[in-house]
């Protein structure tokens, strides 16, 4: 069997209680180390696609959470690349309160014989732009987005798959809280392949 390259995961919402009508408790935290143990267990970098924490302004708790597993991956060796989304976005990254993981807004990064791509929520304004300007030889681009195909009935999209540039074939996305993947094209008619790994507790986009 082969060894994966990387784990994609996204909208982790770290927040001590997801839910206030009902009795549960650090469902979020739980799944989180779970997927930092995957990524230690398999050594492969853990990517995080956006809406890592569920809210721009935080009490203490799903900080020392997060550094405590960021810890963990450092101790490892194992790397850890994060996205911003709209519900934790910052000029200055929550994820800058620990030193070990990168932050891959705007940044290539080499997975194997791949080459990835990241970027932070983008608003409807600014997303062409930013698709416009993603490096030659992406392979992989990961990104946090309303995108017509997974969401643009359920809310207004900033963007479409069809909107990213030819060199792109694979699309990990964060914001759809439902596992997804889709066979369709982009911007050059190449053939794209987006998945939405969905949420890793109990969230709904609705």
């Amino acid at each position: 069997m082969s060894k994966p390259v990387g784990l994609f995961a996204a909208d982790t919402h770290l927040i001590e209680r997801s839910w206030s009508s009902r009795q549960i408790v650090g469902d979020s935290y739980y799944s989180f180390m779970q997927l930092v143990d995957a990524a230690i267990s398999m050594r492969v970098p853990l990517f995080i696609l956006g809406d890592v924490l569920d809210h721009a302004v935080n009490g203490s708790s799903p900080i020392v959470f997060f550094n405590q597993q960021m810890e963990r991956m450092k101790l490892a060796g194992v790397p850890v690349w994060i996205l911003q989304g709209q519900h934790e976005y910052q000029d200055t990254p929550w994820l800058h309160t620990h030193p070990w993981p990168g932050h891959m807004h705007g940044k290539s990064i080499q997975l194997g014989k791949f080459k990835v791509y990241g970027l932070d929520y983008q608003p409807a304004g600014k997303l062409q732009e930013a698709l416009n300007a993603i490096p030659a030889e992406t392979y992989i681009l990961c990104a946090h987005q309303v995108w017509a195909e997974f969401a643009g009935e359920v809310c207004a999209p900033q963007g479409s798959f069809g909107d990213i540039p030819d060199d792109v074939e694979i699309v990990f996305t964060g914001d759809l809280h439902k596992t997804k993947k889709l066979f369709t094209r982009g911007k050059d008619g190449q053939p794209m392949t987006a998945y939405s790994p969905g949420s890793i507790s109990m969230n709904a986009i609705d």
